[in-house]
Parts: structure tokens; sequence; C-alpha cells
């Protein structure tokens, strides 16, 4: 089976739930990865295969990018038009340069790449709504009409949680599946040395990992980091421009540390060595409330307990996480858990339950059956 997958994140760029899917798979499925270009990363203009995936940049047209002159450019519907045309050509070529069958499997990710995927010959198309592009301020308006037009154009919609999965539905959309985040089982759980530049650290040690973006409550790390002044904030991750101010400002705190983005393999051992892992988020935010966090999985596979802003999704698992909708909820949390952590093994049970393999065949079995449909 041939699968052309239309992500908006680089393969090259990070490990995401786009990679963990289609590296699990049936070994027999070919899988063309389609990314789009980065302004100052480098890209992939000549196909390069990674495995059995033959991943390559293509020139989506795309807004909220780096470059202020480009998305000045692309504000224009004359010019979104003619590039989208370029693009559409491009990839034609592609196809028959990488000898793509006609008969195939479109996977989308991108929202940008909504018109090219439509204006293409397949015989499926499917959706990952792993997100809502809208949660990111620089998402320009233009690309709603391509969204909705591919939302209810796709014959499979994979939805990250039941909370978009409801108003997805609610708008008119069909064919929805939900297939939630998930998590690199033994990646995590496999015990790990405590970091060299955690040695020594105050305890207890209150672990952030992931972006810090504009969906993140830093008045409540503030908070957590003067309640708990004996202890270490930790923020693992890389940071949004938006929200390098408000970063500034929380590091004034003596007990706040700030590391950038670890690799993937020595996350674990950060993980672990936490005391309890947070989750942040703005409190019942439109957008926070539907989110599936895989940081959350990750937490749980380390064994480490969990507090969380409230997420609808993993409500169901409020016996052994703490969810809160108020900054003296979510310290009470912390609290409660330094002091009487759940068993570790049943926070991995909830993490293995939602390994990517089990993610993957789940996908892999919808799109088999919608093809004998």
């Amino acid at each position: 089976m041939q699968i052309v997958f239309f992500s908006e994140i680089k393969w090259t760029y990070m490990r995401t739930r786009k990679q963990f899917l289609l590296d699990r798979l049936p070994p027999s499925w070919r899988v063309l990865f389609m990314e789009p270009f980065a302004f100052g990363r480098r890209n992939s203009l000549t196909p390069t295969r990674n495995g059995r995936i033959t991943y390559v940049t293509v020139p989506f047209v795309r807004g909220g990018t780096t470059s202020s002159l480009y998305n000045k450019m692309v504000a224009n519907g004359t010019v979104r038009r003619f590039l989208s045309g370029v693009c559409r050509l491009w990839i034609r070529a592609l196809f028959v340069l990488q000898r793509i069958p006609s008969s195939r499997v479109f996977m989308i990710s991108n929202p940008y790449a909504a018109d090219a995927a439509l204006s293409l010959s397949r015989d499926l198309l499917c959706y990952d709504y792993n997100d809502n592009p809208f949660q990111f301020p620089q998402t320009p308006e233009w690309v709603r009409t391509g969204l909705e037009r591919v939302l209810k154009r796709a014959d499979l919609v994979f939805v990250v949680s039941g909370h978009y999965l409801d108003a997805l539905a609610r708008a008119g959309v069909a064919n929805l599946h939900l297939l939630g985040n998930g998590v690199e089982f033994e990646h995590f759980a496999h015990p790990r040395e405590t970091p060299r530049d955690l040695a020594g650290v105050p305890r207890p040690l209150l672990l952030y990992t992931g972006r810090i973006g504009p969906l993140i409550n830093m008045e409540l790390m503030a908070a957590v980091a003067g309640a708990f002044p004996e202890g270490r904030l930790l923020l693992i991750g890389p940071v949004d421009p938006i929200s390098r101010g408000d970063l500034a400002g929380l590091l004034a705190a003596p007990n706040v540390v700030w590391m950038d983005e670890k690799p993937y393999e020595d996350l674990p051992g950060y993980i672990q060595a936490a005391d309890v892992c947070l989750a942040p988020f703005k409190f019942m935010d439109e957008y926070t409330v539907g989110v599936n966090p895989n940081k959350i999985y990750q937490y749980l596979a380390a064994g480490r307990p969990v507090v969380s802003s409230y997420i609808a999704e993993l409500e169901g698992y409020s016996d052994t996480m703490c969810f809160s909708k108020t900054t003296e909820e979510f310290l009470r949390g912390v609290g409660r858990m330094l002091s009487d952590p759940p068993p570790k093994e049943a926070l991995r049970d909830i993490a293995k339950r939602n390994d990517w393999a089990v993610k993957a065949e789940k996908m892999a079995s919808l799109v088999s059956d919608a093809l004998g449909r």
C-alpha cells in the first residue's frame, strides 16, 4: 500500500505523533512523507530514505512563518492561488519521479496542504486532527476554509480527544474516529541514571517538559514556585517567541530553572528524576480542555506522579492523577502527590495501554477496513 503523508512538522526536526505512528504501520506499506519548507532549518529538496519511509520538502503555502515578507505575500489571495498551483505541479512531478502509483492513501495533518491534497487522485483521504490549528496565534484566518473542506470530504478523520471529536461532530464532520496520543512505553519506563546536571538538586523537584508557549499558565507556575520555595521548579523545552518575556519574569524566582529542549534519548532520565511532573495549561481555555498531551503519557510511563490543569480526555484517570480548575486546586494536588503518590505500577499501566504500537494498529485497521469497503 502507498501512503502519502502531508505533514506540518519536519521529519528531521523532532520526534512527533506522526513519526511514531508511521514507524509502526505495517511493514509492507510504503510511505512518502511530505514536509513543508521551514525558514532557518535544513530542507530536504531531494527525496531521502529513512528506513522504509521517504521524506521530502514540498512548498506548501503557509502562514505564520518566521519570514514577515513571506507572511505578507501569502496574505494576498491571488498570490496564494499562484503558489498553490506551483505546489500542485511540484507534487505531481514528485509522484512521477518517485513512481507513486495512482492507487494511494492520503493522510493529512497539515491544514495548509488541504487544497493540494484535494486536487489529486487517491483511493482514500484521511485527516489526523491532532490539535486545533487555531490554538496557535500565528495561524491565519484564511486557513479555515481549506480545513473545513478537507474535513468534510475526508473518508476517515482521526481525532486526538473526545472533546474535539464532539466539537467536529457538531460542526457536521463525519467518519470520526478517536485515536488519542500515546507514548513509546519502553523508552520512558526503562530505568535511567539521574542526569549529571541534576545532581544535588534541591527537593522536591517539580518538572514540566514541552513547548513553553501561550497555552502554558505562567502565573500558575509562579504560584507553584512560591508554594515550594525549598524545592526546584524545572522547565525543559523550546520557548515560543511570544512567551519569552513571560519566561524571563518567571526565571526571576531563585528556585526556577529553564533548560532548552533535551534530546529524546536523554529525556526519560530527567522525567524519572522528578518528584512530581506538571502539565500547567491555562485553566478551562477553549483549546487546553481538548488537548491530549504526549507528555502526560511520558510522565506516566516513567512512573512519576502527575498534576495537570483540567483535561477532558483524561478525566477518567482522576483516581491516579490530579486535575485542577484553579490555582488552589493545583497546589493542593502537588502537595498530595508529594506526600502520597500513587503506585508506579498503576501509572505505568495507563501508559502501556496507550503505547504507540496500540495506536498504529488501530489506525492501520481503520484504513484497511475503509479500503475494503
